[in-house]
């Protein structure tokens, strides 16, 4: 048929009419070719007069050898096989080759013999002539594991792109007739889109041989050739998974508890999670990343094991999601229940990174509003005033675009770097796909929050991508109240430490819109936990600096004594009358409204200060240097090993330094936030404090104080009896939480890139 067609279009004496013509019947006449060839096939093979031989002849004689499939497989389940185990069970599991290499593996179930698998994954197959061969085994801890038989999978049987289910009966070569039973599973051998390109293309160049080259018109035929190919790097999209912890986990050792650790995977990627010893409800806190591809399998898998030393660890239950189901570009905390077992396990997914080539570069975001202006205006009325009451716990809303980045590290040979981004906002984050080989990438990225506390900070990483672990190439921090809303803005990279400025460039825009009624009232309430907030070690260095901090707010304390000591003895006439005259008028007058006038005149005083002055007030001096102490801690640890005496010892010490260092730092860190609140640090939360001390003050004076500490007891006493639930809390604990000590304002210092004037003059 493919034949009479070509002479017909041969002997057509037209030029362009015809070619256009044959354009447009290209795709149908290539169907044709394929249908006629793949049936002829399926005959040839499924003749059943035919030896073993002949259908192997008759394959390698398949019309379509050579040509790229995809074959999708669900791996189902199996029935009757064989017990390897002394228990009378199996551990078994499915390995998949084909061309000699092993191409799947699919997870391990334990003690049973009508396993239940339901993986799906794919496989890239170059020749359907060659078997797929599948091998089952069980598996044997610390020793060589058992064969349990094998099948194979002839697919030039298969019907293209239908879904076939196979029951394929397993053999072992050493047991003939021996029933091991079977294994059920689905297929469909679907070919890929570049074998119909590559015939398209073979088509085109046998018609239009030896012709002119004059321009062939192809209107409404779509090109999908001209579709910029994905790198061979790049994958679709990245799930993040924060291992949280484990609730009520079955109890697996004599002493009714578990050391219970966990394997992540998807596909071929793979993790191991710490163990936890000696607890049914044990805490992790740990991150990975897994590249998620759609050709092949998206099913998340996550099994709970309990460690033993001296058998195989034991089975705690599993857990599988399909992770095209969760949300994109969001963080979900998912408590799951474990199958085969007892128990919760508490996770933060985050299906982020999608790599769909819709990155806009720099003339494209030139002079173009990227943030729909109606979305902010929704935005707007959203959280304006008037709606404050009808939706307390939703805050905001944060519109980020991550533009591009410029004069980055070269993180790679040839000096360049594959750089992505990650920014996070407290516990939800997001990540930008890799752009490769370069130091000044362009995403044109636009990503979105819900924000849920006005004070959080967001914490923008970037990172070089490679095969065995990302390579940090430099962060910064903005926070949300120091953000200018539709202002795109360049940001110097910092080290790790947050103290040294790194080598390059970000640029970021980012628009917020809150309610500041709704913030106003979350920031009384308890902070969101950060789950990965990492552990503070012992360092020299931070312990003496804390004892600095600690030693400042001792001088502070000292000074103040002696300045009212300078009052009693006149040192300063003029400053004493006054300040006696005034103590006299308290003592005469005084009322509990006092306390809050005072501590108003007292941010007044210091407002006028900082008005005058600005940032410089607060100024905290030049940054120290800080020594890494980890050589001294190797060196340490290594002396210690020379008894075991020592270096219990040592770790006492250490521990006992660890505690008093934190301590301090606690101490420290909660007297200059007390400090900042005056000072007006954060003009916001200062405001806000004023406010709510003028409040009181209208309070204290209208109301007895003894109303006020009976209305105060009651709240106290009856919360628990109205809200079980309640957490309880310190209004102004968390209120001070939100404001930074001098350390963390050492890490916010402003990052942006100042104008070239200022920066001339810095030089």
């Amino acid at each position: 048929m493919a034949l009479f067609l070509l002479v017909i279009v041969s002997t057509n004496g037209t030029t362009s009419s015809s070619y256009s013509n044959l354009m447009l019947c290209e795709n149908t006449l290539a169907d044709v070719v394929e249908e006629v060839m793949h049936k002829s096939s399926l005959s040839a093979a499924t003749s059943n007069e035919s030896t073993q031989e002949e259908k192997k002849e008759k394959k390698i004689l398949y019309p379509i050898k050579g040509v790229p499939y995809t074959l999708d497989i669900n791996l189902r389940e199996g029935a009757n096989l064989i017990a390897k185990d002394l228990s009378g069970t199996s551990d078994p599991y499915v390995k998949f080759r084909y061309n000699n290499k092993l191409l799947y593996k699919s997870a391990t179930i334990y003690r049973d013999l009508r396993p239940r698998w339901y993986e799906k994954f794919s496989l890239n197959i170059e020749d359907v002539s060659k078997f797929l061969y599948l091998k089952v085994y069980d598996y044997d801890f610390a020793l060589k594991d058992d064969f349990m038989g094998e099948a194979y999978v002839d697919m030039a049987t298969l019907e293209l792109e239908k879904i076939t289910e196979i029951k394929l009966k397993l053999e072992d070569p050493n047991a003939a007739g021996k029933d091991l039973g079977y294994l059920l599973l689905t297929l469909t051998l679907t070919p890929k889109r570049e074998m119909k390109e590559a015939k398209s293309k073979s088509l085109i160049s046998t018609l239009t041989r030896g012709k002119s080259k004059k321009k062939i018109e192809t209107s409404g035929v779509v090109d999908i050739t001209t579709k910029k190919p994905r790198s061979q790097h790049s994958c679709d999209c990245v799930l993040n998974v924060v291992l949280l912890e484990g609730k009520n986990l079955m109890a697996m050792d004599d002493n009714g508890k578990s050391d219970p650790y966990c394997k992540l995977r998807i596909g071929n990627e793979k993790f191991k999670s710490k163990t936890c010893s000696k607890t049914l409800n044990p805490v992790w806190k740990e991150e990975y990343e897994f590249h998620i591809y759609y050709d092949q399998t998206t099913i998340f898998e996550l099994e709970v094991y309990d460690y033993d030393m001296a058998s195989k660890d034991d089975f705690m239950g599993k857990v599988e999601l399909d992770v095209l189901a969760l949300p994109k570009e969001d963080t979900v905390r998912m408590e799951l229940e474990l199958e085969g077992g007892e128990g919760l396990i508490l996770l933060l997914l985050t299906l982020t990174g999608f790599n769909d080539g819709n990155n806009m570069t720099d003339e494209d975001l030139a002079g173009k509003e990227v943030t729909d202006p109606k979305r902010i205006e929704d935005l707007e009325d959203k959280y304006a005033l008037s709606k404050t009451f009808k939706d307390k716990a939703d805050i905001g809303y944060l519109i980020m675009k991550v533009i591009r980045a410029k004069e980055l590290p070269a993180a790679d040979f040839g000096g360049n770097s594959d750089p992505f981004v990650i920014a996070e906002v407290r516990n939800r984050r997001i990540q930008t796909p890799t752009v490769y080989k370069t130091i000044n990438p362009e995403w044109g990225k636009v990503y979105q929050f819900g924000i849920k506390d006005i004070h959080d900070i967001v914490k923008i990483s970037v990172y070089d991508e490679d095969k065995a672990k990302k390579e940090f190439l430099g962060k910064c921090m903005i926070p949300l109240l120091d953000v200018e809303s539709g202002v795109r803005k360049w940001h110097n990279l910092k080290d790790r430490k947050f103290r040294d400025k790194a080598k390059g460039q970000i640029e970021i825009e980012m628009t917020v819109v809150y309610n500041p009624i709704r913030a106003a009232l979350r920031t009384f309430k308890p902070r969101e936990e950060y789950f990965l907030e990492e552990e503070i070690k012992f360092k020299r260095q931070l312990l003496v600096r804390n004892l600095k901090r600690v030693g400042g707010l001792v001088k502070a304390i000292v000074s103040f004594g002696g300045s009212i000591k300078d009052l009693f003895e006149w040192k300063r006439k003029s400053r004493s009358a006054i300040a006696f005259m005034i103590y006299i008028f308290i003592c005469l007058n005084f009322d509990w409204f006092f306390l809050p006038v005072m501590l108003l005149i007292t941010f007044a005083y210091h407002y006028i200060k900082y008005s005058l002055m600005g940032s410089a007030y607060f100024d905290l001096g030049e940054e120290e240097e800080e020594d890494d102490d980890d050589e001294e801690t190797e060196d340490a640890n290594k002396k210690g090993k020379e008894s075991k005496s020592l270096k219990a010892k040592l770790q006492a010490l250490y521990d006992v330094c660890q505690t008093v260092q934190n301590v301090l730092n606690k101490v420290a860190s909660f007297g200059e936030r007390v400090k900042n609140t005056f000072n007006w640090t954060v003009p916001w939360l200062s405001m806000l404090m004023v406010i709510v001390l003028s409040i009181v003050t209208v309070i204290f004076y209208i109301i007895p104080i003894r109303y006020i500490f009976l209305a105060w007891g009651i709240k106290k006493f009856t919360r628990k009896i109205i809200k079980p639930n309640h957490i309880p809390n310190n209004e102004l604990m968390d209120f001070l939480s939100r404001i930074p000590s001098d350390e963390e304002l050492i890490l916010l210092r402003d990052s942006s890139v100042q104008d070239e004037k200022d920066t001339k003059k810095k030089r």
